[in-house]
């Protein structure tokens, strides 16, 4: 029996193999499938603006329902920065690996090591002018150095999540997938995805 496709709004590898093992009942379609699709600026002033702004996009380009997350890191020590501008506020600095010791850098001579980790996400049908939104928080610790596994990515390298209280890279993948704000935050929509959209009848 084939598959029902899911489309997400993202071409980051690691948020495609989570959301492929967080939802296996479905063949996950990203942007990477589309080969005219110009992915839009991220304007939001939160995670769930920006969510809204890839969900409706991807929604627009396909004609049907598409899925957006948008996650930020928010460390105590620097009064949540940087939390919406996670992605972007190191740039022209892109490779995680340097943000991440940026972040050691600035948080060094701080004794609060507490950091969280949040995903907003949203699934929207743009010709319906539908929308559900939900909202993942993972809290968790700030490490002291980077730790790399195959399963690392963006602030995986540095952060300690409850309830391992261990790096990201010491965890299997399927422990840190299933630690994630990401996770916690499919959880609260699966039954949407599973009942009122995708396995809707066709009108």
């Amino acid at each position: 029996m084939n598959k029902k496709e899911l489309w997400i709004a993202t071409s980051n590898e690691g948020k495609i193999e989570e959301f492929k093992l967080l939802l296996p009942s479905y063949e996950i379609k990203s942007v990477k499938d589309l080969t005219d699709y110009v992915e839009p600026e991220e304007t939001g002033e939160t995670l769930l603006e920006n969510a809204l702004i890839k969900a409706q996009a991807l929604s627009k380009h396909i004609n049907g329902w598409a899925i957006a997350d948008d996650t930020g890191y928010f460390f105590d020590a620097l009064d949540g920065f940087p939390g919406v501008y996670s992605k972007r506020w190191a740039c022209p600095v892109t490779d995680f690996k340097e943000i991440c010791k940026m972040i050691l850098d600035k948080t060094k001579k701080s004794t609060n090591k507490n950091m969280s980790m949040q995903t907003a996400i949203v699934i929207c049908n743009y010709s319906k002018n539908a929308c559900y939104e939900a909202l993942g928080i993972t809290k968790g610790k700030i490490g002291s150095q980077l730790k790399v596994s195959d399963h690392t990515f963006g602030y995986d390298y540095i952060f300690k999540p409850e309830p391992y209280n261990v790096y990201c890279a010491d965890l299997t993948e399927m422990e840190k997938v299933n630690c994630s704000a990401r996770a916690y935050a499919l959880i609260e929509m699966r039954k949407i995805i599973e009942g009122e959209i995708i396995d809707e009848k066709s009108s």
